[in-house]
């Protein structure tokens, strides 16, 4: 058991190594949550740069991981022009009204990804052991 774990813990590396947390935590959705991921994963800033490496991993489909593709970034695409559309030539005024945000939204997040990797690494670590006291070597009898 422990050699595959092994295995498992260097593959994990590797990818972390190729792609970063958010590779792996991308991998982790596809693993949990199946194809529709890439289609969630595009509608998220960051995440939808690396979904194609994960993806690819796992061996997905690919008419299927283009057409979430298609689907995730026409949507998201959709969003962004309709947005600018209605923002029209007042999009700096916007922009200063919404400045003041940037910073509790950046710590939010910060603490998200915190809680999110501490709870996975507390959750994959094996129970701790105590130490238990080893008694003392008996005094062999002089002759």
């Amino acid at each position: 058991m422990e050699f595959i774990e092994a295995q498992i813990v260097a593959f994990l590396q590797g990818l972390f190594d190729a792609v970063g947390w958010t590779g792996v935590v991308v991998a982790m959705a596809i693993a949990r949550y199946g194809d529709p991921a890439i289609f969630f994963s595009r509608l998220l800033p960051v995440i939808r740069t690396f979904i194609s490496f994960p993806a690819g991993i796992a061996r997905m489909n690919l008419p299927k991981f283009v057409l979430y593709s298609f689907l995730g970034s026409f949507l998201w695409s959709l969003g962004l022009a309709y947005a600018g559309y209605v923002a029209g030539e007042h999009w700096e005024e916007i922009r200063r009204w919404m400045r003041p945000f940037d910073i509790p939204i950046g710590i939010v997040l910060l603490v998200l990804i915190g809680l999110f990797v501490y709870r996975h690494l507390k959750a994959n670590r094996g129970p701790e052991l105590e130490p238990t006291a080893t008694p003392d070597p008996p005094i062999p009898p002089h002759l």
